[in-house]
């Protein structure tokens, strides 16, 4: 009866502390499931904090546009390369430097407003500073950097409606 009493006890024992072990793992699943998700509200934060500065930099004084204009380009993907740029992949026509998400605009569109500086809404993506410029023979298109030709790929060619105000 000892012998039996004694292997439920251990047995029990051992159960425990699977059981505290396993706790132990979900628990340090849970912290880094928490973790990421917390990185990823701050990506957002982030986004957000940008997409601010860029709405607060169009309408400074909180004025509502006078007009707002509309119209569907093509949009494409572009890398900041030698092939697909000039000489100088590494700057915009702003003179800043080439960062993911640089818009540039195919020049018939400078005659609408579409000028270096102007924000746009670009729609699913939102607003975006035009910083660069087309090679002249595009025409109605904008062109957005990619980090690689493999994202750019994936976006490919898309039929995206703009908005911009005067």
């Amino acid at each position: 009866m000892k012998t039996t009493l004694a292997l439920c006890c251990a047995t029990l024992v051992g159960i425990a502390a699977y059981q505290t072990n396993r706790a132990d793992e979900f628990s340090l699943e849970n912290r880094k499931n928490a973790q990421t998700a917390l990185g990823i509200i701050e990506d957002q934060q982030g986004t957000i904090t940008r997409q601010q500065k860029i709405i607060n930099l169009t309408f400074p004084n909180r004025e509502v546009p006078s007009a707002l204009f509309s119209r569907v380009v093509t949009a494409t993907a572009y890398t900041a390369s030698v092939e697909e740029c000039d000489a100088t992949p590494e700057t915009t026509a702003s003179n800043n430097p080439s960062r993911i998400g640089t818009l540039a605009v195919s020049r018939d569109l400078e005659v609408l407003g579409l000028t270096l500086g102007k924000v746009i809404i670009v729609e699913g993506l939102g607003p975006m500073m035009i910083e660069d410029r087309m090679n002249s023979r595009w025409k109605n298109r904008i062109d957005i950097l990619h980090a690689n030709k493999e994202a750019a790929k994936l976006f490919a060619k898309q039929e995206r409606k703009i908005y911009w105000w005067d």
